[in-house]
């Protein structure tokens, strides 16, 4: 089932399947990737419990590795739902023990006001011991023209350097260095279908804007999301900005999830929250 909810400005479509925001549109001009090209067939996943390609080990046993956690293709339940925001939920099951041998309950709220989307994660640890977990995003937003016509405007200062990955998506240990600024124009050269992964960045909040009208495209506030990832499937009219709170693992170490930097160690019987939000212009 999908769920609609809206402001003066925004229309959202939200799907039960991975809590996917699948449509989002401002003027009757749709700002979420619709794969037009056939690109790629996703719209904004949601990262949890771990963000890019780890290995999930638990107090010495080995569950597997996985890509982007699980959260995303799994069906979640409606809990509220008003005309300006919806709340979906997903709980542990015996699936999920077999990938991740805690007992949580994972909520996610959309709420729109004018021209923002706010977007709350709530995660609850049901476990008699201590959960280790993160989550992220993996907005696209739709561009009318290619993305170099596109840059990135960051809120502070930022040494941009890069960390690079293999073909299976684990980092390689190899940097490579954009420059300094505030500015960054889309790294086309290194893009190609790659990702691009910014560690511990300064910025909380990134704009993507018009090379030639200036105009603000979009917005993206990400505070507790250390890190910052970009991609765009080479040749198509669209680019993922995603917050991220872990790393995808070095290829060359293999060791406890929750050792892991970005990793959230949450208590038995507690809960934590985490809200950013997409402005759209």
């Amino acid at each position: 089932m999908q769920y609609t909810i809206s402001s003066n400005q925004l229309t959202v479509v939200v799907d039960e399947l991975g809590a996917e925001v699948i449509s989002v549109t401002k003027q009757c001009q749709q700002r979420i990737w619709q794969n037009a090209d056939g690109k790629w067939n996703g719209h904004a996943p949601i990262l949890f419990p771990f963000c890019g390609h780890c290995r999930m080990i638990f107090d010495g046993t080995d569950y597997g590795d996985g890509f982007h956690g699980f959260a995303r293709s799994l069906w979640f339940t409606c809990v509220e739902h008003s005309d300006s925001s919806v709340m979906l939920q997903l709980q542990h099951s015996t699936q999920t023990l077999e990938m991740y041998p805690f007992e949580f309950q994972f909520r996610v709220k959309y709420t729109v006001a004018e021209h923002c989307l706010e977007i709350q994660y709530i995660v609850v640890n049901k476990s008699a011991t201590v959960m280790p977990f993160a989550c992220g995003g993996h907005e696209s937003f739709a561009l009318l023209s290619d993305v170099g016509n596109y840059k990135l405007l960051f809120d502070k200062d930022e040494q941009f350097k890069f960390l690079q990955h293999d073909a299976s998506g684990f980092l390689n240990g190899s940097v490579i260095d954009c420059g300094r600024g505030k500015v960054l124009p889309f790294p086309q050269e290194y893009m190609k279908d790659n990702t691009i992964i910014f560690h511990n960045i300064n910025s909380r909040k990134v704009q993507l804007v018009e090379m030639q009208s200036d105009r603000v495209v979009a917005e993206v506030c990400f505070d507790g999301f250390p890190n910052l990832l970009l991609w765009h499937p080479a040749g198509s009219h669209m680019v993922c900005i995603e917050p991220w709170q872990n790393l995808p693992d070095n290829a060359q170490t293999v060791g406890e999830f929750s050792h892991k930097a970005g990793v959230n160690l949450l208590p038995p019987d507690s809960a934590v929250s985490f809200t950013r939000c997409v402005k759209y212009h």
